[in-house]
C-alpha cells in the first residue's frame, strides 16, 4: 500500500521547476566544461551508436529526433573524422547501419571522464550531510526516469 504524499501540488510543481532549471544548468555546465572536437548533438548520436553497437541512419535520426538527411549529414561528418564507420546491410540494400570506431568509443570515454572529473570536483564541496542528500535525490531521480521506461 502507497504512504500518503504531504507534498502538496503547488510543492509539487515548486520541485518540478526547480529540478528542471537546475538539470539544464548542470546539463550546460558540463558540457561547458568538456572539450571535444565534436558539437553536443554530434556527441549525443555517437553515444547512441556505441550503446547500441550499430544502428540504421533512420533509427538513429528517430532516436535523436532529427530528420534523415540531418542525420546523414551528421554521421558524414562523424564518418571523416574517423568516429563512427558505415556498412551496407546484407540483405536489404536499403539499409545502412552505423558502428562507432574505437576512435569514437575513445572519444566518448574521454567526454565521459572529463564530465565525472568535473562532477566530482563539485561534490568534494559539500559538507557530509549536503553529499548524502545528494546521494538520495540521485536515487529518488532514478527511480523517475526508471517509472518513465
Amino acid at each position: 500500500m502507497n504512504k500518503p504524499n504531504p507534498v502538496s501540488k503547488a510543492n509539487l510543481t515548486d520541485i518540478a521547476v526547480s529540478l528542471r532549471l537546475m538539470t539544464a544548468r548542470l546539463h550546460r555546465r558540463l558540457r561547458q566544461n568538456t572539450e571535444v572536437p565534436i558539437s553536443p548533438t554530434a556527441l549525443s548520436a555517437l553515444g547512441a551508436v556505441a550503446a547500441a553497437g550499430r544502428l540504421t541512419v533512420g533509427h538513429l535520426a528517430d532516436r535523436e529526433r532529427v530528420k534523415p538527411p540531418t542525420m546523414t549529414s551528421m554521421i558524414g561528418r562523424l564518418e571523416s573524422r574517423g568516429l563512427v564507420e558505415r556498412e551496407g546491410d546484407a540483405t536489404d540494400h536499403r539499409l545502412t547501419w552505423v558502428r562507432a570506431t574505437s576512435a569514437g568509443k575513445d572519444l566518448l570515454l574521454a567526454s565521459r571522464t572529463q564530465k565525472n572529473l568535473y562532477l566530482e570536483r563539485l561534490l568534494s564541496r559539500l559538507d557530509g550531510p549536503e553529499l548524502a542528500a545528494a546521494q538520495t535525490a540521485v536515487a529518488a531521480i532514478g527511480r523517475l526516469l526508471e517509472l518513465e521506461d
